[in-house]
């Protein structure tokens, strides 16, 4: 229910009262990766960047990765496009750093090299940061596995 309901919210792009719902799915199906994607797209629709770069780290620990990642082939038009053009094409009032954490973030969904691409940036400003090594190492792992 709690899913619907979340889903619900995310199509009318009502991202703050999806986050709850998702959240409350996430507590009955915690290994569930397309609550988990939705969930963090939502979060950087509110501009809780920290709080997706968290969710976005399990995901990448998650050995079924690879079957979220099989569903963009599939999609003539991934949701997360639509962000990332404004994001790249747009300026915004975000730091540089955080459109880099949010660009890796959406860009995994739709194309692994270009979120590669981003946390190599964040990886060369911020060498000593053990979570970019972390989130970089896993997405070299699903590069050269997919």
């Amino acid at each position: 229910m709690n899913e619907m309901l979340g889903n619900h919210y995310f199509l009318t792009k009502r991202y703050k009262e999806a986050i709850p719902q998702y959240k409350m799915s996430l507590e009955k199906f915690p290994n569930n990766l397309f609550i988990k994607k939705k969930l963090i797209i939502c979060l950087l629709n509110e501009g809780e960047t920290e709080a997706a770069i968290k969710e976005f780290t399990e995901i990448l620990d998650n050995e079924d990765i690879g079957k979220l990642l099989e569903v963009r082939k599939e999609e003539d038009e991934c949701s997360c496009k639509q962000m990332i053009f404004e994001l790249e094409n747009n300026p915004s009032k975000i730091s540089d750093i955080d459109r880099c954490k949010i660009l890796g973030i959406l860009w995994l969904f739709c194309n692994s090299f270009s979120s590669l691409k981003y946390f190599e940036k964040l990886q060369v400003e911020f060498p000593k940061n053990s979570i970019y090594e972390e989130i970089l190492n896993n997405i070299k792992r699903i590069v050269t596995h997919n």
